[in-house]
């Protein structure tokens, strides 16, 4: 089962992006329509998520370079 991370929404700029990132043509069935949203919700939430951890490990990777340069 997949257990996205969703802390991203909290980041302003991550919020926003993922929302501006809707593509559902408007000629597709209802049906066609929802699965495509559940497999790009899925697909977004990933990469966005991705994203956020890689920028947090940068940011703690630097604080620890620095912390272990005072001590």
């Amino acid at each position: 089962m997949f257990r996205p991370n969703v802390t991203f929404l909290d980041v302003c700029d991550l919020h926003s992006k993922f929302e501006s990132e809707q593509q559902t043509p408007v000629e597709w069935d209802p049906h066609m329509k929802l699965e495509f949203c559940k497999v790009m919700l899925r697909t977004k939430v990933s990469e966005f998520s991705l994203s956020y951890k890689k920028s947090n490990d940068d940011k703690h990777e630097t604080l620890f370079g620095e912390l272990s340069l005072l001590c």
